[in-house]
């Protein structure tokens, strides 16, 4: 397996449901897994993976469900993904992410070859504004989705490593260079709050505000589909 994508779940299945549609809709390459780590979700999470993995076809084929009975936190749940994966690489996916075309090649070919410890995507907010991404040589994991960089934080809503750094990476790069030479190479971030989100913060109510239209927030809606 080349590459293994984690995306953490606690709640907010409609995110997830996007988030994974994204991945299978815009990869091209077919050596990876994605996997979903459910946070003990009491939304109907659990079922809908539970749903895929019977009836979703080719279209969910490389989704592999993590059903957790208690909520690790972000930094947990993306070790507990992490410490599962078989891929050469390991992504980290927030599920209020929807990752564009040429996403998964566009990390890999800058990884490749290189001593980076990570890189990362553009991120855009659902506004499209940008929401900034470090340059450093040193960095620390907080909890998950956030840098912590002294006394800065920011989020990180996808990023990649080796799976053999991980999670002890040494230098940090930020491809946004890179990926303004593909089109829409920036990720978008669904939730309105992203540049606020932080280890307490996650699961507030405002980040819960974007209503959703194009897709059921229930797994049994979906099974009528």
């Amino acid at each position: 397996m080349r590459v293994s994508i984690v995306t953490r779940a606690r709640n907010r299945l409609e995110y997830t449901i996007r988030c994974v549609d994204a991945v299978a809709r815009s990869t091209q390459e077919k050596d990876y897994e994605h996997i979903v780590v459910n946070q003990a979700s009491s939304d109907g999470t659990r079922q809908w993976l539970d749903w895929i993995a019977q009836h979703g076809g080719e279209w969910f084929s490389r989704v592999r469900a993590i059903q957790l009975e208690q909520n690790l936190g972000d930094w947990g749940g993306m070790l507990h993904g992490a410490w599962q994966a078989t891929g050469e690489y390991v992504v980290q996916l927030d599920n209020d992410v929807e990752v564009p075309t040429g996403w998964l090649g566009a990390l890999v070919e800058v990884l490749d070859g290189t001593d980076y410890g990570a890189v990362a995507l553009n991120v855009k907010g659902s506004a499209l504004n940008p929401v900034p991404i470090p340059k450093t040589d040193e960095f620390t994991l907080g909890s998950g989705n956030v840098l912590e960089l002294g006394r800065r934080e920011w989020v990180t809503a996808c990023w990649m490593c080796r799976a053999k750094d991980f999670p002890r990476q040494r230098k940090w790069h930020s491809c946004d260079s890179f990926t303004r030479k593909i089109p829409g190479g920036s990720c978008r971030v669904l939730n309105l709050w992203a540049s606020e989100i932080d280890s307490s913060d996650t699961e507030s109510d405002r980040s819960r505000s974007l209503s959703q239209t194009k897709y059921p927030r229930t797994p049994q809606v979906w099974e009528k589909l």
